[in-house]
């Protein structure tokens, strides 16, 4: 082997001693920004999940609605159906709180300020309902309405009758097999 050769052999070896440590150092540096990264995804993950709970929509309680920095107002709810209402303002996206006045059994309605022409919409839109049922319909539900022992005792009958039909289905089911494997016999 010439001088030439050595050297260039020599080059090689160092060359790749010096790519394998680059690649380590490399490596390793990757490693460690990984680590940060995810200790800084799991703080920012956090802080979401803090502050989701914090600013909810919808319905929510008194004290969750407050913590939007925002000027609230109340309106007093009697003569409306409470259940229609909150379907109707969760349907338009309105965060409020419905709160029950023990001494009345009224409720009051919190909601942001913001949101008055669309609390004045849905308060329209539920009395226009309840103003669509005259009152003969009205009446006519309650003349409908049995008591809930008759109601219990015609659900019986109705059970006793389709399980009486089912087992009468069986039996003529059964009676077909019978017919079917006499016929397979005789063959």
């Amino acid at each position: 082997m010439g001088v030439g050769e050595e050297t260039a052999q020599t080059l090689l070896q160092a060359t790749s001693k010096a790519t394998l440590i680059t690649a380590d150092v490399i490596l390793a540096a990757i490693r460690s920004l990984n680590k940060v990264l995810s200790k800084s995804s799991i703080k920012a993950n956090n802080v979401n999940k803090s502050t989701s709970n914090e600013l909810q929509s919808g319905k929510q309680s008194i004290q969750n609605l407050s913590k939007h920095n925002v000027a609230l107002d109340s309106i007093p709810v009697t003569n409306i159906d409470i259940k229609k209402m909150t379907a109707l303002l969760k349907g338009y996206g309105v965060d409020f709180s419905v709160v029950k006045n023990k001494q009345t059994k009224d409720f009051n309605l919190f909601f942001k300020a913001t949101d008055t022409a669309v609390i004045s919409a849905a308060f329209e839109q539920v009395i226009n309902e309840n103003d669509d049922r005259s009152v003969d319909d009205k009446k006519s539900d309650k003349e409908e309405k049995k008591p809930l022992s008759e109601q219990k005792e015609e659900a019986q009958k109705k059970a006793e009758k389709h399980n009486a039909e089912k087992a009468e289905e069986k039996a003529n089911r059964e009676q077909e097999k019978q017919k079917n494997r006499g016929r397979e016999k005789d063959r």
